[in-house]
């Protein structure tokens, strides 16, 4: 019989946008193992577990996640073929930048007509 999907507390999220979900997590093996992470009957992603050396040894992945805004989300881990990690505690927090904004770079502009070029090149250099 496979494994049971393994299912975390819920939260309720006060403003829309991603999330991110940090899990500390222990893998003796020596290969990563995986397990599908879904949130709230969303579409569920696939999140790799390399090896941390010992099964007292713990790692980190982060993970984004977009949950529903003000309801009841629920993070649940599962393998239907494998035994997933050992995990150890879960953290979900905004992504980092003021306020929880996402931090976002300025376009430079340097490349907007790229598209748009009327120059013709050919394999021995510019055409004029």
């Amino acid at each position: 019989m496979p494994p049971a999907p393994m299912g975390w507390a819920s939260w309720n999220t006060g403003a829309t946008g991603t999330k991110v979900v940090d899990i500390a997590y222990t893998n003796g093996g020596n290969a990563a193992r995986t397990a599908l992470l879904q949130v709230k009957g969303q579409q569920a992603t696939t999140v790799s577990f390399p090896p941390t050396g010992s099964w007292t040894t713990p790692g980190t992945v982060s993970v984004e996640v977009s949950p529903a805004k003000g309801s009841s989300n629920t993070l649940t881990f599962s393998n239907p073929t494998a035994r997933t990690t050992d995990f150890d505690t879960i953290e979900v927090r905004p992504l980092p930048g003021p306020n929880g904004a996402q931090v976002v770079g300025q376009q430079s502009n340097r490349c907007s007509g790229i598209n748009n070029s009327t120059e013709s090149r050919t394999g021995r250099g510019r055409t004029r």
